[in-house]
C-alpha cells in the first residue's frame, strides 16, 4: 500500500498514529505521516510492520525481540536484524519510539506529546511498559527538587520508573 493511500484510508486521532482499516492494511494517521514526510522517509512496508507490532506489544521490546516477533508474526517474509535496528535508529530520531533502558523501546502512544518530558511506567512483574502523560507539574518539582537538594541540573526529563501496575498488584 502507498503512503498516500494509507493517509487516505483512515483518520485516527493523534494517540492513536497507527492502526489498521477494514481490510487488515496497517494505515497511518495525518500526523505519523506527516513526521515520515517531514523527516524524507518513505513508508515502507517493513516500517509499517514493526510500527504494529511495537504499537500491539504490552511490552519493551529489544531489536532482537522485535526481529523474532516480525518473523513469528510474518512468517513468508524475511526481516534481517540490520533492518531492524536501522528502523528503530530512526523512529527514535523522528519520536516514533521512545528508549526505556536496556536496549528496548517502545511506542510513542501519546505522538502529540513533548518527547523530553515524560514518563515511562514498567511493571517488575508483567514487564507490561505504559507511557504517562500529563506529568510536566510533577517533572518540574522533582526537577526543582533536584537541582535545589543535589545541585544536579536535568537534561532531559524523560524518567522511566520501575514498580508494580494495577493488574498485578491485586
Amino acid at each position: 500500500m502507498s503512503s498516500s493511500k494509507a493517509k487516505q484510508k483512515l483518520k485516527t486521532n493523534h494517540i492513536a498514529s497507527a492502526s489498521k482499516d477494514v481490510d487488515g492494511d496497517i494505515v497511518l494517521s495525518d500526523s505519523m505521516s506527516l513526521k515520515f514526510k517531514e523527516a524524507g522517509l518513505r513508508m515502507t512496508q517493513s516500517r509499517l510492520k514493526i510500527l504494529e507490532v511495537l504499537q500491539e506489544s504490552q511490552k519493551a521490546l529489544s531489536p532482537s525481540e522485535l526481529f523474532n516477533e516480525l518473523n513469528s508474526k510474518y512468517k513468508k517474509e524475511n526481516f534481517d536484524r540490520v533492518t531492524v535496528y536501522r528502523i528503530l535508529e530512526k523512529f527514535e530520531q523522528i519520536e516514533v519510539v521512545h528508549p526505556v533502558g536496556d536496549g528496548k523501546y517502545i511506542y510513542c502512544a501519546h505522538q502529540a506529546c513533548d518527547h523530553d518530558k515524560h514518563f515511562i511506567a514498567i511493571c517488575d512483574r508483567c514487564h507490561k511498559v505504559q507511557e504517562v502523560g500529563g506529568e510536566a507539574k510533577a517533572l518540574k518539582i522533582l526537577s526543582h527538587f533536584l537541582e535545589e537538594e543535589a545541585g544536579f541540573k536535568m537534561t532531559s526529563d524523560s524518567i522511566v520508573i520501575r514498580g508494580v501496575c494495577a493488574t498485578c498488584s491485586r
